[in-house]
């Protein structure tokens, strides 16, 4: 295997990335980036502090770019436009880059990706103050937008398809479940 000279952290990144988009999170491994950028894996230590530092640093990539994707969605629309366009990208992002999408909720220590996910916080404020809400009702509307987002992303946490309607729609219609799947009844207390 022939060294490859001038190697940095963005090319780590990207590889990783590459391992990610081809054959999911799982998979990812200082020996499959190593093998993309035809070096030896422990020269990736000098750009990443092993497989859980790659992991992280690929976490916080992942969710800068998920931000600045959604934060590009809504730029120049305002109220029930700007929330269809966030949603839009929202799940567009997450299904187009279903690993990545997995990253951005892996627990990170530190500042580094609270400041990567800014982007999408501070997105979701600026659509949400067009309905006058106050910081506190602004929080837990994104913090509901963001779990029906999450929900409605990834195809293997899609709701089962119940005819046409949407994910979006079926929340709208009250959340009911799919045609055949009944509901559980609620769990007693031993006493």
């Amino acid at each position: 295997m022939a060294r490859k000279r001038g190697l940095d952290h963005d090319d780590v990144i990207n590889a990783g990335f590459t391992v990610i988009d081809r054959d999911g999170v799982e998979r990812v491994s200082l020996r499959a980036v190593a093998d993309l950028l035809d070096v030896q894996p422990p020269s990736l230590y000098s750009h990443v502090a092993g497989l859980g530092g790659l992991l992280d640093d690929l976490a916080i990539a992942a969710t800068a770019d998920f931000g600045e994707t959604l934060r590009a969605s809504a730029i120049g629309i305002a109220g029930d436009d700007a929330v269809r366009a966030f949603a839009t990208a929202y799940r567009g992002w997450a299904r187009t880059h279903p690993g990545r999408y997995d990253l951005t909720l892996r627990t990170v220590a530190g500042s580094e990706r609270k400041s990567a996910g800014i982007g999408a916080v501070e997105t979701m404020d600026a659509i949400l103050a067009h309905y006058g809400l106050t910081d506190h009702d602004a929080r837990r509307a994104g913090r509901a937008a963001g779990s029906a987002g999450a929900r409605c992303a990834a195809p293997s946490k899609a709701p089962p398809s119940g005819g046409r309607r949407s994910c979006a729609r079926r929340r709208a219609a009250g959340a009911r479940p799919a045609a055949g799947r009944a509901r559980r009844a609620p769990r007693r207390r031993a006493r």
